[in-house]
């Protein structure tokens, strides 16, 4: 479903622009719409699905319908200013905090905010037109940042590559929720981001074996499986191969 598609099924609940004291906060809330923050000023700590999102000048935000969240100021000593959007209908492939780079969201946004204001009919032709461009813009930030967030995510793991990987860990780390996490990542690279981990240990167990006089055994442990055994299992399943096929071959 395009943005474009989906207009029709969107219902606009409410656009505006906030000024909040330095000691704001929100406690835990939900809204059963979608809700998009565009932050102008100020620094926002929000508690959301059990993470801790920190935002500032530029940033967006956007919370799921239903999904409690929690806003508070994070500097006491600066005020926050804001612009909020709200809606029901279709999901957008939108993150759940991206960064307003250009500034174009925030120039839209306001646009929007202004436009909502002037006019009577909130399904004007204006204000659905700067909805979708609004929209489609995050969702452009996003699809930009995402091969970005999974050259973040193998560098994470390539550096760590002895440890065992959680997919929620993982997905904290670039600020996703588990399931857009899951889902943009094999979106972007073609494989789950468990599937890429298992890769990622084989191309460095098989660095070991071509470089090194290690034992499979001690190769396996450096680089996160469990033995020698399960090394083979997934050297066989991946490359079609045995371990000491590389050592034989290309040492």
């Amino acid at each position: 479903m395009t943005i474009l598609s989906g207009i029709a099924r969107t219902k606009i609940i409410w656009i505006g622009h906030e000024q909040l004291a330095p000691d704001w906060r929100r406690p835990l809330h939900a809204h059963s719409f979608y809700e998009l923050i565009v932050m102008v000023r100020g620094k926002l700590r929000v508690e959301i699905a059990g993470r801790t999102l920190r935002a500032t000048t530029g940033d967006i935000l956007f919370y799921p319908p239903d999904q409690g969240h929690d806003e508070r100021s994070a500097d006491a000593r600066e005020p926050i200013e804001k612009y909020y959007l709200g809606w029901a209908g279709p999901a957008y492939a939108v993150p759940l905090a991206t960064h307003d780079r250009d500034g174009r969201v925030r120039m839209l946004i306001q646009w929007l905010s202004e436009a909502w204001s002037a006019h009577g009919n909130r399904r004007s032709d204006v204000i659905l037109s700067l909805f979708a461009a609004t929209i489609a813009e995050v969702v452009r930030l996003a699809s930009q940042r995402e091969d970005t967030f999974v050259k973040k995510i193998r560098r994470f793991v390539a550096a760590n590559i002895e440890r065992k990987f959680r997919v929620d860990e993982l997905a904290r780390l670039v600020n996703m929720s588990r399931y857009h996490f899951i889902r943009q990542y094999k979106a972007v690279s073609g494989r789950t981001p468990m599937a890429d981990v298992r890769l990622l240990r084989i191309e460095a167990a098989k660095r070991l074996i071509i470089t090194t006089d290690m034992p499979l055994g001690a190769v396996a442990e450096r680089v996160g499986i469990s033995d020698e055994y399960h090394l083979s299992k997934m050297f066989r399943k991946y490359l079609d191969l045995p371990p000491g096929y590389f050592r034989r071959h290309e040492s």
